[in-house]
């Protein structure tokens, strides 16, 4: 690892909790091969030791978002310092609670549950006029459904709306 991996890191977490000058929000940004997957290992040991002193913070949930799956499938492991044997590869954000495993916290009894997951924005956050999956659907009905209390003639019409095509 070069001199430009720790302290791009040490930087990062220092914006990310300093006590002055912090921000929520770092983007480190460079050409492929310069050691990005380095950084964000580092910041996130850095976070998880920072956030297992935090009175504030009950667990402790890591979201890996990449440009794809490929080379989601190539960094995770490298990411994943949990301790977790397999890290979590979710293939849509909106049905993430219907798979309870994969929220399951690693670590042991001294330390705060923890949790790694990954996204691609190809199958996370895809916008357009595409009604999405059934079982997304399926989800977003059953939200509001009970949310909103609908019974009758008004679950039967919210259910039309989100049978699809």
């Amino acid at each position: 690892m070069s001199n430009f991996q720790p302290a791009t890191a040490d930087y990062a977490f220092r914006r990310l909790y300093g006590d002055s000058d912090s921000t929520r929000r770092f983007l480190v940004a460079d050409e492929t091969g310069l050691g990005k997957t380095h950084v964000a290992r580092e910041v996130i040991a850095q976070t998880i030791e920072h956030l297992q002193h935090a009175d504030h913070v009950n667990r402790i949930d890591i979201v890996y978002v990449c440009s794809n799956a490929d080379i989601a499938a190539q960094n995770i492991r490298k990411l994943n310092i949990t301790g977790s044997d397999s890290p979590s590869f979710a293939t849509r954000l909106s049905l993430l609670f219907t798979m309870p495993e994969m929220l399951k916290p690693t670590g042991d009894g001294g330390s705060k549950p923890t949790t790694f997951v990954a996204f691609t924005p190809g199958t996370s956050f895809q916008l357009g006029h595409q009604m999405g999956r059934k079982e997304e659907r399926a989800v977003l009905y059953t939200l509001l459904r009970d949310h909103l209390g609908l019974r009758g003639a008004r679950a039967t019409a919210a259910l039309r709306i989100f049978q699809g095509a």
